[in-house]
């Protein structure tokens, strides 16, 4: 049976951050520790968003280097047909 003193969220389950909200430690200052790690956690976005944006700037250039690969094989394969076909000039 539940008790009567637990603190409930929406979907029913034991909601940590209320019981956690009133929970307090001697000397250490909880909001600057949550701030501290909400920076870090800012830092680690903004980094991960350099990041991303790194790895598309290779994916494009390693696009256009098999585009520019694919078409200049395709000029040499035409140009070896159209060589292969037409009549030699002796």
């Amino acid at each position: 049976m539940a008790n009567a003193n637990t603190t409930t969220s929406k979907n029913g389950f034991f909601d940590v951050t209320k019981v956690m909200g009133d929970f307090r430690v001697p000397g250490i200052d909880l909001e600057a520790a949550v701030s501290s790690q909400r920076k870090n956690i800012e830092a680690l976005t903004q980094a991960n968003q350099l990041a991303v944006e790194g790895v598309q700037a290779v994916m494009r250039r390693q696009v256009e280097i098999a585009r520019q690969a694919m078409e200049d094989f395709s000029a040499m394969f035409r140009d070896s047909t159209r060589s292969a076909t037409s009549p030699r000039s002796a």
